[in-house]
């Protein structure tokens, strides 16, 4: 008798004497980029993965393993003594973390039947979800990119504000800020990041986009440079490097301003052809001669300027006119000293403004020449001549007058031929 018949006998006798037995497996996945980069550096718990087999009837659990990331598990055999269709249901009953979601059940399907020809019992296992639980992982991350304004060189006026505006690579707009003196750091809007972001560097440009004050300068734009990584916790970590500091600098520097002084100069006594030269010198404070002017008449006045001079920074500056005497016949020379002053201020509109002051409250120093004519005595005379032919003519009275430029009588005088001979 064969093996085969002594079996069939044998089940003829007592049925089911042979059972056959199934073994239920399946595979467990995680899919994403993290299966492969980031979930073999995750902690142990967050590797480990718990299920149980439950059959259709009653919910009855039948076992519970661990399972690892793309690792398949079997459960132990389960035998069947008759024939018949088994089901049961794979579910995932461990907690998984927030950053893992979980997977459909497996639904399983055990088929018993007897071979026909060998009179065993044969167990056929189908599953649904190709036989794998698959869990995902999914992490987020964002990040807050902030700037800081610095005004240098002068205080924030009431009210004044800047605009900071945030682009990304492409130069597209992100977010725009307000600056103002109570909130002079900034913080834009958060950036989102998710897992596909992971090992990606973004760059982002932090620019002042707002018109200047006048005098005021900028600093330039900042580069803020964005690395993504993964904390394999569900939680992304972007690490981000400014250049500058993260900091806009303004700096508040006015135009220079420009003044000069001058000097009028009049001659007291003055005759026609009196003009002349005259030398005027200026000097600082500390009494050092910083340069000299020639001044020149016409017609018994003058003027000259000590200047431009270039001023680049607020002050007052304080100066000393006088005149270098000279020697020409007849004229008395200005031996005062005259003090200027300039002050120098700023608008706060990016100028500076200088205003010139002179003693008296005149707009320019005066300094007054006198001109004294210098005396001569010169005695004119006058010669008379009489041609007398016959020798019999009497003496006779003459009148002369000596008249001026004008044609006016300056003086009179009489001689008689005896003075005329």
């Amino acid at each position: 008798m064969t093996v085969e018949e002594c079996i069939r006998f044998v089940d003829a006798v007592k049925p089911n004497a042979f059972p056959t037995e199934a073994k239920i497996a399946w595979l467990s996945q995680i899919d994403g980029k993290i299966a492969s980069e980031i979930f073999l550096m995750a902690p142990a718990e967050l590797k480990q993965f718990h299920y149980q087999t439950i059959m259709d009837d009653g919910d009855k659990e039948l076992a519970t393993v661990t399972a690892s990331a793309n690792e398949t598990v079997t459960f132990d055999s389960l035998v069947y003594e008759q024939p018949g269709e088994y089901h049961y249901r794979i579910s995932e009953t461990s907690t998984l973390p927030g950053c893992i979601t979980g997977s459909d059940d497996i639904e399983v399907t055990v088929t018993v039947e007897r071979n026909a020809t060998t009179n065993i019992l044969e167990a056929t296992v189908t599953y649904t979800n190709n036989d794998l639980i698959v869990n995902t992982y999914d992490a987020s991350g964002s990040v807050e990119l902030t700037a800081v304004k610095v005004l240098n060189g002068r205080a924030w006026k009431p009210g004044e504000t800047f605009e900071f505006t945030l682009l990304d690579s492409n130069g597209a707009v992100i977010d725009t800020q307000t600056v103002t003196e109570a909130a002079q750091t900034v913080t834009f809007d958060a950036i989102d990041y998710d897992l596909s972001d992971v090992g990606e560097t973004y760059t982002y440009t932090i620019s002042e986009t707002s018109d200047l004050p006048n005098g005021v300068t900028s600093s330039g734009d900042i580069t803020a440079t964005v690395e993504i990584t993964d904390n394999g916790d569900g939680t992304l970590d972007p690490v981000v490097t400014y250049t500058n500091n993260d900091t806009i600098t303004n700096t508040y520097v006015p135009a220079p301003v420009t003044a000069s002084i001058m000097v009028n100069k009049t001659i007291d006594g003055y005759i026609n052809g009196a003009d002349n030269e005259f030398t005027m010198a200026l000097s600082n404070s500390a009494g050092v001669q910083m340069m000299t002017r020639t001044l020149t008449t016409v017609n018994g006045s003058g003027s000259i300027e000590f200047g431009p001079f270039t001023y680049y920074s607020t002050g007052v500056y304080e100066y000393t006119v006088t005149e270098t005497a000279g020697s020409a016949a007849g004229y008395g020379y200005d031996s005062n000293s005259y003090n200027v002053v300039v002050t120098v201020e700023d608008d706060w509109e990016g100028h500076l403004v200088a205003s010139v002051a002179y003693a008296g409250d005149t707009t320019a120093v005066n300094v007054v020449n006198t001109f004294t004519e210098e005396s001569i005595d010169v005695t004119l005379g006058v010669r008379k001549t009489i041609t007398d032919t016959s020798g019999s003519a009497e003496d006779g009275i003459f009148t002369f007058d000596l008249l001026d430029s004008n044609g006016e009588v300056i003086q009179t005088v009489e001689a008689t031929t005896v003075d005329l001979a």
